[in-house]
């Protein structure tokens, strides 16, 4: 590219108000706190599913391995953080590191964590218009359909105040509430109340 070019292409991309830069990066994810061992364990294929332990779940409170039971998770291994809330090395502000809810604070850490990455001082930076991704991802639309197999009962009820139905007989609507709820439930995945 010669250099006419380059400072035109330059000014093309700094006179539009929608750049988005990436800077700098961090990351808490199960078997890595940073992006170096996030790395290493997208490298050597490792897996961080595990037993829940013991200070995680109480079996004998919320565990039955038969699906479907009300308030238990049939659920026994997760990929969870091994530390939750700031590192122990955490420079964060007292305010930030000693907050009472450990997923603000571990998202404040991770977002200083990115800051430090990119050559910034995340309690003063130079610019006013920044600001941190937050991402988390699933495999599937798994907990949506979850969802909606298990509060489908209350939302029927709701079918019942619609105008063009309310004014139906109590047996037909209960009968197409019925309906719904059997609909869903046998379309999507979830447990049964």
């Amino acid at each position: 590219m010669i250099a006419s070019e380059r400072q035109t292409a330059q000014e093309s991309r700094s006179s539009s108000k929608n750049d988005v830069a990436i800077i700098g990066m961090a990351c808490r994810l199960p078997g890595a706190e940073s992006l170096q061992e996030f790395w290493n364990l997208i490298v050597t294929g490792g897996s961080r599913v595990a037993r829940i332990p013991e200070e995680r779940l109480d079996r004998d409170l919320l565990y039955d391995p038969t699906p479907g039971k009300l308030n238990r998770t049939y659920a026994d291994i997760a990929c969870l953080l091994d530390e939750w809330g700031p590192k122990s090395t955490s420079k964060l502000p007292s305010e930030f590191r000693d907050h009472p809810e450990p997923a603000f604070s571990t998202a404040c850490d991770v977002a200083y964590e990115a800051a430090t990455h990119a050559g910034l001082n995340p309690l003063d930076m130079p610019f006013k218009n920044s600001g941190v991704f937050v991402g988390h991802t699933r495999s599937s639309g798994l907990s949506g359909d979850i969802a909606c197999h298990a509060q489908i009962e209350q939302v029927s009820d709701y079918l019942k105040e619609v105008p063009n139905v309310s004014g139906l007989s109590k047996a037909t609507l209960d009968n197409l509430a019925q309906n719904l709820v059997d609909n869903v439930r046998k379309n999507t995945v979830g447990r049964n109340a």
